[in-house]
C-alpha cells in the first residue's frame, strides 16, 4: 500500500466539542471656461468672451463656520488702453462682446449666500480680431492664514500638574507647535492666528507632571480669515498606576469616510489586534497613519497592536489623506487591556479505531487554518490548553497519525472566545 492510499483511507478525525472552561490562576475648486467665439462677435475686429463655470464639490471635516457653496460669481476683466468689463452672476455662462483685441487681465470670484468672498482665481490671455479661444481657469479657495481656536476641559481632580503639548502637522511642511495656556484648572486654551489654510492634522496631548494621560487627533481645515474652532472633553484619562479611561470624539462625517474592521474591544494583558482601515474604492490612493494615545506609530492600511501594553484604556486613531492632500478623514476605537487571570480550556475528541492508530495532534491559532501552536497528545481524547489570554478568539482542529506517521486532514475547526468575566 502506497503512502499516499494509506493516507486516504485515514478517515477525516472530527474534533465534537470543549466540554469543560477552567479559570486557572480639499481644496474645493470650480474650473471657469473662457470661449472667445468669433461666430458670436458684433464686430470682426473685436472679440467676445464666454464664461462658463462647472459645478463645486465641498469636502467637510472640522471646519470653521462658514458657508463654502458658491451661489454667485463677481466675473470682470481689464484690457487695453483701460478697456474692462465685469458680471455678477448666479448661473453662468455670461458674454462680454466687443472685446479690443490684446492681452486681457481676467478675475473671478465665488462667493457664498452671505456674500462672503470664498475662492478666486486670476488668469491672462491675448485676444485677437476674429478669432476664438479657449481660456480654462481654476478658481479655488483663497490662500492665506486663518484662525485655530481649541479649548480643552478636564477635571481639575484627577491631575496635579497638568500641561498640554500639541501640533498641527500639514500634509507637507514643518508641525506647528500650538502653545496651549491654563488659566483656569481644568481648562486649556489656544488660539492661533496666523495658521496656513488648508487641512492639518489636530494632535493633542494631556500631561500630569511630564506624564501621559491622554492624546486625540482630530482633522481640522483652516480657511481664509476665518476661524476654526474645537473643543476636546478629556474626562476619562489615565489616573495613577495607568488607570486609563478614554472619551471618544468620534470623526465620522470627514470628506473621506474612514472605516475600521477588527476591532476588539477588551482583551487580557498580553492580547493583541489586528485593525485593517478601508477608504470607499472611488476615493483612489491614500496614506493610512495609525496613532495610539495621540502617539503616531505606524502606517499602511494594517496595524497589529504591541502584546506588551499595559493595562488601561486605549484610543486608537488613524487617519488617511489623499496623495494631494487636498481630501482627509479620520476614524477611532477605544479598547481596554484588562489585567485578568489566563484561562484553561480542555478539548474532547471521539477515538478512532483504526488498528494502526498512533495517536492524535492538536492545533490552535488566533486565526482560521493558521495554527501558530500544536501538541502531539498521544492515544488519549482530552487535551487541555493552558493560559489563554482572556477576550481573544482561539481556532482548534485536530489530526490523527499511524504507526507509518501518516497523518490524517485536520478536522472540523473549533472556534472559540475565551470569556472576560
Amino acid at each position: 500500500m502506497s503512502t499516499s492510499n494509506k493516507s486516504q483511507m485515514f478517515r477525516k478525525k472530527r474534533l465534537n466539542k470543549i466540554i469543560s472552561t477552567k479559570i486557572g490562576p480639499f481644496a474645493a475648486f470650480v474650473i471657469l471656461i473662457l470661449i472667445l467665439a468669433s461666430c458670436t462677435t458684433v464686430n470682426k475686429d473685436k472679440a467676445t468672451l464666454v464664461l462658463s463655470i462647472s459645478s463645486p464639490f465641498q469636502a467637510k471635516t472640522l471646519l470653521p463656520n462658514i458657508d463654502m457653496t458658491p451661489v454667485d460669481y463677481d466675473i470682470s476683466g481689464t484690457g487695453p488702453g483701460g478697456a474692462a468689463f465685469s458680471f455678477t452672476s448666479a448661473q453662468p455662462p455670461v458674454m462680454a462682446s466687443n472685446l479690443e483685441p490684446g492681452v486681457w487681465n481676467i478675475t473671478a470670484n465665488a462667493k457664498n449666500a452671505a456674500g462672503t468672498v470664498i475662492a478666486m482665481g486670476e488668469q491672462h490671455t491675448n485676444l485677437y480680431p476674429g478669432q476664438s479661444q479657449t481660456l480654462n481657469m481654476t478658481v479655488s479657495p483663497v490662500e492665506g492664514y486663518g484662525t485655530v481656536d481649541i479649548t480643552m476641559y478636564w477635571s481639575p481632580d484627577d491631575t496635579y500638574d497638568p500641561s498640554v503639548t500639541a501640533q498641527l502637522v500639514p500634509d507637507t511642511g514643518a508641525p506647528i507647535d500650538l502653545g496651549f495656556v491654563i488659566a483656569t484648572e481644568g481648562t486649556a486654551t489656544y488660539t492661533g492666528t496666523n495658521i496656513p489654510t488648508g487641512y492639518h492634522t489636530l494632535v493633542v496631548q494631556l500631561l500630569d507632571g511630564g506624564e501621559l494621560t491622554l492624546g486625540a487627533v482630530e482633522v481640522v481645515r483652516v480657511i481664509e480669515g476665518q476661524t476654526t474652532s474645537g473643543t476636546f472633553d478629556f474626562y476619562d484619562i489615565n489616573i495613577a498606576e495607568a488607570s486609563i479611561q478614554v472619551n471618544i470624539i468620534p470623526v465620522m462625517n470627514d470628506p473621506i469616510a474612514v472605516t475600521m474592521s477588527g476591532q476588539i474591544a477588551e482583551f487580557g494583558v498580553g492580547g493583541f489586534m489586528t485593525v485593517e482601515a478601508s477608504v470607499p474604492p472611488e476615493t483612489g490612493n491614500v496614506t493610512y497613519v495609525w496613532y495610539i494615545n495621540g502617539n503616531a506609530l505606524a502606517t499602511g492600511a494594517s496595524y497589529t497592536t504591541p502584546s506588551d501594553l499595559f493595562v488601561g484604556v486605549y484610543r486608537l486613531d488613524v487617519v488617511a489623506f489623499t496623495a494631494d492632500g487636498s481630501r482627509a478623514g479620520s476614524a477611532t476605537h477605544t479598547f481596554r487591556v484588562l489585567n485578568l487571570a489566563p484561562v484553561d480550556v480542555t478539548l474532547e475528541w471521539d477515538p478512532n479505531t483504526e488498528p494502526d492508530l498512533a495517536g492524535y495532534n492538536i492545533y490552535w491559532g488566533y486565526a482560521s487554518g493558521d495554527y501558530t501552536f500544536s501538541a502531539d497528545v498521544g492515544n488519549q481524547t482530552t487535551y487541555t490548553v493552558t493560559d489563554l489570554i482572556p477576550g481573544m478568539t482561539y481556532y482548534y482542529a485536530a489530526t490523527a497519525y499511524d504507526t507509518d506517521d501518516l497523518e490524517s486532514d485536520y478536522s472540523d475547526e473549533v472556534v472559540y472566545i475565551v470569556p472576560i468575566i
